[in-house]
C-alpha cells in the first residue's frame, strides 16, 4: 500500500544536468506500508529515470 508519494527535479543548473530531458531529471519518492502476518514496515522507495532505490525502511 502506497502512504504518500512526491516528485522532485534535479537541480537544471548543475553541470552533470545541463541538456538533459526533464524525465531524466525527475526523482519520484513513494513510502509504502509492506506487511505479513507477524511483522511491518515503511519502505521509502525512490525512482529515478528507469531505476528504483530503496531509501530507507523503518520497522
Amino acid at each position: 500500500m502506497v502512504g504518500h508519494s512526491w516528485e522532485a527535479l534535479l537541480p537544471l543548473w548543475v553541470e552533470e544536468n545541463l541538456g538533459k530531458p526533464i524525465e531524466e531529471l525527475r526523482v519520484r519518492h513513494y513510502t509504502v506500508l509492506a506487511s505479513d502476518s507477524q511483522r511491518s514496515a515503511v519502505v521509502e522507495l525512490v525512482a529515478r529515470g528507469r531505476q528504483w532505490f530503496v531509501k530507507g525502511f523503518a520497522d
